[in-house]
């Protein structure tokens, strides 16, 4: 029996960012010492069987991720059968699936853990509030958790605007690494080209703002567009959106790259390689980027970010300091930010080691420890 159970609806090897703060947390609970098992979609049953974890993996049937009825239907299932396991443990809804989920749970009784915990990444609180019937349900689920965590500033004031009734149980804080882990050594490799290279990572999406980030370009002299490679990492689907963007491109005298999904070696190859990293996230019928782990990512190999200031982005980029905050409805300013950091080698330098330093200092210890309640830890 574990001592904290980590349900949710994305793992391994499937990892948007609700899955790579639920790994990150587990990893770090279990350098507390603490006995952590992650019950995880199907898709996860590889990695339970054989990737070498510091935590447990239990792999549910009939849970495939995609948050429709039959998964809610399975966590719920998971949680009755389990119970006995629950009872003097902590239960952690590490995304909106199992929260969802746990919502028709209280309705039959609202603790089935010792201690139950949750995280609000961010558009699913709009959601909650949209109708007389989801407030009631997530006010219920409200009293029924003993804390609540939300990773960014922007989401606590929201959270607290919409549903007051969350003062006193919310916890904010997130991390980049935990302890033992060491902010990636390497060395950029040198080429005979002079040109620049710009990455933007996130599934090809109009809330991820690629359309803009390629106005902007479009915007650029002849001259700058021509020195410029710009590389689109993350899946995407044939729609409109898409074609949008891909009609643009081919209009750009840039060299623009799109990779579709990559592995986390492909992943890591990109970031090394990259000079200036970009993810322009714009409003999305009522969602926001809630934080934008991908920025603290990329802080890690020294790379100066351009970002839009919208959601909880600026509790990570700091504009001047780490790259450049715009305003999102001035594409002007996008395209100057852009054009300083194509021109000045050393700025890029400069911002790209203020934020290899600031994330230095990022990691989930505090949080965890507040989010947990655990006060003596084997970290030492």
């Amino acid at each position: 029996m574990a001592d904290i159970y980590i349900l949710t609806h994305e793992f391994r090897p499937f990892l948007g960012g609700a899955g790579i703060v639920c790994e990150r947390i587990a990893l770090t609970l279990s350098r507390m010492g603490q006995s952590v098992e992650v019950w995880a979609p199907t898709y996860s049953s590889e990695i339970a069987r054989h990737a070498s974890l510091e935590y447990s993996v239990r792999s549910i049937s009939s849970l495939k991720g995609t948050r429709n009825l039959s998964c809610l239907i399975a966590i719920a299932r998971t949680i009755i059968k389990h119970r006995a396991e629950l009872k003097n443990a902590t239960l952690y809804l590490g995304e909106p699936g199992p929260i969802a989920a746990f919502f028709y749970l209280g309705l039959f009784s609202g603790r089935w853990a010792r201690r139950q915990v949750a995280t609000l990444h961010g558009s699913e609180i709009e959601r909650y509030h949209k109708s007389p019937l989801s407030r009631w349900f997530f006010k219920r689920f409200i009293r029924q958790m003993d804390a609540l965590h939300v990773l960014s500033t922007f989401n606590e004031n929201k959270l607290l605007r919409l549903f007051p009734d969350c003062q006193g149980r919310l916890i904010r804080g997130f991390g980049m690494h935990v302890k033992g882990e060491q902010l990636p050594e390497f060395h950029k490799e040198t080429s005979e080209s002079d040109k620049v290279r710009l990455l933007c990572v996130g599934r090809i999406h109009p809330r991820k703002g690629q359309l803009p980030l390629l106005e902007a370009v479009k915007e650029l002299p002849s001259q700058l567009q021509e020195n410029l490679e710009v590389y689109f990492v993350g899946q995407w689907i044939k729609d409109a959106y898409h074609q949008q963007v891909e009609a643009l491109a081919d209009k750009l005298q840039a060299k623009v790259t799109f990779t579709g999904g990559v592995s986390d070696e492909e992943l890591e190859n990109h970031y090394q390689q990259a000079d200036i990293f970009a993810l322009t996230s714009m409003p999305y019928r009522n969602s926001v980027e809630g934080l934008g782990l991908v920025y603290l990512e990329a802080a890690r190999y020294a790379l100066p970010i351009l970002a839009h200031d919208i959601g909880g982005v600026t509790d990570v980029v700091k504009n001047g300091e780490n790259g450049f905050v715009c305003n999102s409805n001035n594409r002007d300013t996008l395209t100057q930010s852009l054009k300083k950091l194509i021109l000045d080698a050393d700025l890029r330098c400069t911002l790209g080691q203020n934020a290899r330093q600031r994330v230095a200092a990022c990691s989930w210890e505090s949080t965890v420890k507040s989010i947990f309640q655990i006060h003596d830890t084997h970290l030492d």
